[in-house]
């Protein structure tokens, strides 16, 4: 039996307009706090978890603690984690936590409920194929979208597979989602695709070059008013989805990224430029931000091509503390 908690402080100042709600600041909360109950004598080797969780299941496209924006995200209920060997089985049955500014006031939001299964196999070593098969649920009882509002009842089942061979890498998932959107049947998707080559020195103060192109697509509501909601809906992606800057999220989006890794290993120092291509998917649905905030209205404007971004990382590893 284990409890274990964490302490997490956001602030915010001097941006104009104040803090978003939910995303610039949060005085001092608990980030997690659970109780964990570990069976050690049977196999397979079963974790229950309740309480407040952090997640970050697979790629981070769909379940994630958010990274990027000042507060992180988390979730109140009970997961259950079972290994199978080589699977890892997740779980969940959860409340979305609310991210309220003040001190020790986050409380369960029981508006938005969340629910699945998410199984991963990855067998050693670690160049073997990844494999993760899941399927969430939600049930948003005010969700917003560019259509309008209402109750979002929406089931989510994917594939991912990951995997190295020699110089290449690969990471694809692909998404279909249905369920009701203010009466409306949903029918959404995605399908990404991340892969790279890398070029390996044979010395190790020589420099390593991986070359890699992204690119993806999530549907769009194409009926503004009847018939099939076709708007995807990423539920709780990553911060830094589209890159650094964090402006568009994925939802009726279309994008291609190449990009280059330079990895100095002697020196312990990545330096990482790309450039995203960003169009819409339906000219009759918006643009939006993480999480699905309604960034620009779109039926009124025939262009599909948003715009581009460029982003520059350099990341030095001074030691395992220090980065």
């Amino acid at each position: 039996m284990r409890l274990f908690t964490s302490l997490e402080s956001g602030l915010e100042d001097g941006r104009v307009g104040g803090p978003r709600p939910s995303v610039d600041e949060d005085r001092l909360f608990f980030h997690e706090g659970f109780l964990e109950l570990r069976s050690r004598r049977v196999r397979p080797l079963a974790d229950l978890r309740i309480g407040r969780h952090e997640l970050n299941l697979g790629s981070g496209r769909l379940i994630s603690s958010r990274d990027l924006p000042n507060v992180q995200e988390n979730f109140d209920g009970v997961r259950l984690l079972v290994s199978p060997l080589p699977w890892q089985v997740n779980v969940l049955v959860l409340k979305y936590s609310e991210n309220n500014q003040g001190i020790f006031d986050d409380y369960p939001n029981h508006a938005f409920s969340v629910w699945g299964l998410y199984a991963t196999r990855h067998d050693l070593p670690d160049y073997a194929p990844r494999l993760d098969l899941y399927y969430l649920g939600i049930d948003h009882k005010v969700a917003t979208f560019q259509a309008g509002s209402g109750r979002e009842q929406r089931e989510s089942v994917g594939v991912r597979l990951a995997d190295v061979r020699g110089h290449w890498d690969s990471d694809s998932e692909a998404v279909f989602q249905f369920g009701t959107f203010a009466h409306r049947p949903i029918r959404a998707w995605t399908v990404t695709s991340n892969s790279g080559y890398t070029i390996r020195s044979q010395k190790v103060q020589e420099i390593n070059y991986r070359v890699g192109l992204d690119a993806g697509i999530a549907s769009g509501n194409h009926n503004p008013t009847q018939g099939g909601f076709g708007t995807f809906n990423a539920l709780f992606p990553k911060g830094a989805y589209f890159g650094e800057a964090n402006f568009i999220g994925p939802y009726n989006i279309q994008d291609i990224r190449p990009s280059l890794r330079v990895t100095m290993p002697r020196r312990r120092i990545v330096i990482w430029p790309n450039v995203e291509m960003l169009w819409r998917q339906s000219r009759q649905d918006g643009v939006y931000s993480i999480p699905a905030a309604l960034v620009q209205a779109g039926n009124a404007a025939d262009a599909l091509y948003i715009g581009f971004q460029a982003d520059l990382n350099v990341e030095w590893k001074q030691n395992r503390h220090f980065t």
